[in-house]
């Protein structure tokens, strides 16, 4: 039980971290988009970040945790991924669609930490804790199905924009063994 706690611990922590990097990066973000409508949506979501890290703000003195200190090493990678790709491909149709590559997967990363949590609490019997971590996944996942919605309309823009190339003749079938 005192090994789950401290993962738990950890995992509390880690989100925190995970969180407020989540804040800055969307700052970021959202001075970098393009399209107005994702500008808008990315600010949307910090206030939504600001309510998760309320709820796991209070998961330690619930617990009775001590807060461990613990990496953010996956979700920097991400974000450091993400600024890459904005690199590679500069464009303005490229760049949002790298934008949200990255939030996308930033929320699956942040929803896995979220589900371990999630998870401790439910062993452990932590019957309130486990409700904010629900909390917070909920608005975590909310977060991922507007995100999801702007990646298919940036996808059907950039396909407009860059129709898909088709062939007018199938292609021959070997016939020879």
């Amino acid at each position: 039980m005192k090994t789950s706690l401290k993962l738990a611990a950890t995992l509390v922590n880690l989100l925190i971290k995970v969180e407020k990097q989540s804040i800055n990066y969307l700052e970021v973000l959202a001075h970098k988009a393009d399209s107005p409508q994702l500008k808008t949506q990315l600010i949307s979501f910090i206030s939504g970040n600001r309510k998760k890290i309320k709820h796991l703000r209070q998961l330690p003195d619930q617990m009775n945790l001590a807060v461990e200190v613990g990496s953010i090493d996956g979700a920097k990678s991400i974000i450091s991924e993400g600024f890459q790709l904005m690199e590679k491909y500069p464009s303005s149709t490229y760049r949002d669609g790298t934008i949200l590559h990255t939030a996308i997967l930033l929320s699956h990363y942040k929803l896995g930490k979220y589900r371990l949590l999630l998870r401790h609490c439910q062993l452990l019997k932590k019957e309130y804790e486990a409700y904010l971590i629900q909390a917070s996944m909920a608005e975590e996942e909310a977060i991922l199905a507007r995100l999801m919605k702007l990646l298919d309309a940036n996808i059907r823009s950039s396909i407009s924009v860059f129709p898909l190339q088709t062939t007018t003749s199938e292609p021959a079938l070997s016939t020879s063994v």
